[in-house]
């Protein structure tokens, strides 16, 4: 859907998803994992983790969904992965330090209405749902 937008376009997102995917991994987890949840009855957790890259990186956070032990990013490609990552076994992944497994919405409804609940519609309706 991000890769569909042009700059102006992507200036009238909230802030977190203008330079998608970087800077966009929690509030992105939070709309795909809403949508799952609303249209295919799934309940993923958001994992936010950190861990230290080589410089110039250095120390960066970074957060995905997982469903029964299967990771679901779809911003790993901020740092060099592929950019949408499905798999019950990643390395990758692995080699984050988890700071929290949280439920959907955990961080409240203002936030979501501020930050996510304008590109969940817009989602909704790149995906026809």
């Amino acid at each position: 859907m991000f890769a569909a937008l042009n700059e102006r376009e992507k200036r009238t997102l909230p802030d977190p998803f203008r330079d998608f995917p970087r800077g966009s991994c929690h509030p992105a987890s939070e709309v795909l994992g809403r949508y799952l949840r609303d249209a295919l009855k799934i309940e993923p957790q958001v994992v936010r983790a950190d861990r230290i890259f080589p410089q110039p990186r250095g120390w960066s956070t970074h957060a995905w969904l997982e469903v029964d032990e299967l990771v679901i990013d779809i911003t790993a490609d901020q740092f060099g992965q592929e950019p949408v990552v499905v798999t019950r076994c990643s390395p990758w992944h692995r080699g984050f330090r988890i700071i929290e497994r949280e439920a959907l919405d955990s961080w409240g409804e203002e936030w979501w209405n501020d930050y996510c609940a304008p590109v969940f519609e817009r989602f909704k309706k790149f995906v026809g749902g």
